[in-house]
């Protein structure tokens, strides 16, 4: 039986997405529309839901869920196989054929147990997706392929050629796996190349049970030549390849710098879920801006396949994943030949004892992680404990809290829930530890994200005190010295000095009003320089100062001043 193709009517509504700048249709997205889209379906989540996807986006690591103690696994698997034995639920469907065909493939412990850990152990929906599993899986490989595990051996030249040109690659960093899409790459001679080579990265990233608990991280990166090139096309196939796998999403970023890109997107991520919705980042902005926006989720700019200097695809390292990947299969075939993909996750009975004896050991492992020989702090790291507040990499976090002090103020409930996220991952993303020393064992250890970002939440929670505090204290100190100062003054205003000083101006003011009741002694000033004497035959004036100075009996004398009239006769005479 060949391949089904997907439906072709779907990648022609992608491919209309590309004129949408010259579309004028009420239904045309817009960026507002799929930002409130994306809005309202993390709003549907509950407090705790919020929670748990805010710490999947910042890649926190927790603790082994309680679901993954043996009984309860047992019993989840028991509900699982009852309701995939439900005839209405399997009827028609590729599933059914699959169990026709090999019963213990569809039925494997280590099979059923991805789909568990993918749906947060909810049988239910574990079912579903493990029908469209096999709907997809017919539709890409075949009937020949349904019930055996893919390998490299299994992609034929096409799908080798998309696999191998990079567009679809693995990185890892501090324990989160991510799936890096560089559209930019994407050559397939059929989309069912692509896809396949798609199926088969993911599906190799699943054989990690730590991934299966942790999630994936996808980041799609359409930023300078990593632009996408086909117009869309397979965006809606893609979306439901990732439906029917058992992923859970821990986060999807989606970095490009031209809106357009983003809009294209739109029929694809109205197909996720509330769940995937809710942990839906966009980054539009140059190649430095999202990189530096994926550091802040605690992604470095390192983790990413691209060169650090002109931020171009590089695959190095893709081609030594695919090298090891050949290694790896060559050895589950030995151990494995008929399943190889569920060596690692198969629940044998000495596997459940043992994890019945250490359930505990790893629960308290998780949250007292201890370093890898006796660790040194330097100056980047945050330490615990008050006397360390000095250290610099303390002041470095106090000074990232100071800075971003106002947008925690004027965030709502949830928005201040990120924050601790935000100082944890961006400090990690600059090279910091966060590190606690334990007196029994005398050396430092890196503490659990969570434990991190409770007592960065607690430091942001006491430096908000110590800030409201400080501003109430310099308000009290404003306060009295305004109130010194008015004192001050008014003291001043009361004191006999100042009242002499008041007393001299007053003075001095009417003196030198001229007085209304002798209109002569407007003219003391021209009569104290001195008469004006008229020379004969010249008509000039020439003016005389005279100043004499009589003495009486102690007291101050007066100029004598002759008068006009007695000047003229005795010049005349």
């Amino acid at each position: 039986m060949q391949p089904v193709a997907f439906t072709n009517t779907i990648c022609i509504t992608v491919d209309m997405l590309g004129s949408i700048s010259s579309s004028s249709s009420p239904d045309q997205p817009s960026k507002e529309r799929l930002d409130t889209i994306v809005a309202a379906a993390a709003s549907q989540l509950n407090a705790e839901q919020t929670l748990s996807a805010q710490e999947d986006m910042y890649g926190v690591v927790r603790q082994v869920p309680e679901q993954e103690q043996p009984e309860k696994l047992r019993a989840m698997l028991q509900i699982l196989r009852a309701r995939m034995g439900a005839v209405k639920l399997k009827r028609g469907t590729a599933y059914e054929i699959a169990e026709r065909i090999d019963r213990t493939y569809v039925d494997h412990e280590g099979f059923l147990l991805q789909f568990l850990r993918a749906n947060k152990y909810d049988p239910e929906q574990a079912a579903k997706q493990i029908i469209r599993f096999f709907n997809v899986k017919l539709e890409l490989f075949g009937r020949e392929k349904l019930v055996k595990d893919i390998t490299l051996d299994d992609l034929d030249d096409d799908d080798q050629h998309c696999l191998n040109n990079g567009s679809n690659q693995v990185a890892q960093t501090e324990g989160r796996h991510i799936f890096v899409c560089l559209p930019g790459l994407r050559q397939f001679r059929r989309l069912n190349n692509e896809l396949r080579a798609r199926y088969y990265v993911l599906m190799s990233m699943l054989e990690s049970k730590e991934t299966q608990l942790n999630g994936v991280t996808i980041i799609t990166y359409e930023v300078g030549s990593c632009k996408d090139t086909t117009n869309g096309t397979g965006y809606i196939e893609h979306t439901r390849l990732l439906q029917s796998l058992p992923i859970h999403v821990a986060a999807i970023h989606h970095c490009c710098d031209d809106p357009a890109q983003y809009l294209l997107q739109s029929a694809s991520i109205r197909l996720l879920s509330t769940s995937q919705l809710a942990r839906f980042q966009t980054h539009i902005g140059s190649a430095v801006q999202c990189t530096y926006k994926l550091a802040t989720f605690g992604i470095p700019s390192g983790s990413l396949p691209l060169s650090p200097v002109d931020h171009q695809p590089n695959m190095d390292r893709h081609m030594k994943w695919l090298r090891t990947r050949r290694v790896i299969e060559s050895q589950k075939k030995k151990e494995n030949p008929a399943h190889p993909q569920f060596v690692e996750t198969r629940l044998q009975p000495s596997v459940l004892q043992r994890q019945d004896a250490s359930i505990s050991t790893n629960n308290s492992s998780i949250t007292n992680v201890r370093g890898v020989g006796n660790i040194q702090p330097n100056g980047d790291d945050v330490l615990f404990g008050q006397e360390h507040k000095a250290h610099p990499g303390n002041m470095k976090m106090h000074q990232l809290m100071d800075h971003l002090q106002d947008e925690y103020e004027s965030a709502d409930k949830q928005g201040k829930m990120k924050f601790s996220l935000i100082v944890v991952f961006s400090m990690k993303g600059t090279g910091s530890r966060f590190l606690d020393f334990d007196e029994t064992t005398m050396q430092w250890h890196i503490v659990p994200d969570t434990v991190a970002r409770n007592k960065v939440a607690k430091a942001i929670r006491n430096r908000r005190r110590y800030k409201v505090r400080q501003d109430a204290i310099n308000k009290e100190k404003s306060k009295a010295a305004k109130h010194a100062r008015s004192a001050s003054l008014d003291s001043l205003q009361k004191s006999p000095l100042k009242q002499g000083v008041k007393d001299r101006e007053s003075r001095k003011s009417r003196k030198l009003e001229p007085s209304k009741e002798n209109p002569k002694s407007s003219s003391k000033e021209a009569t104290a320089a001195g008469p004006e004497v008229v020379k004969p035959g010249t008509g000039s004036k020439e003016t005389e100062t005279t100043a004499a100075t009589e003495g009486s009996s102690g007291t101050e004398g007066k100029a004598s001043v002759p008068s006009v009239e007695s000047m003229e006769s005795e010049f005349v005479e």
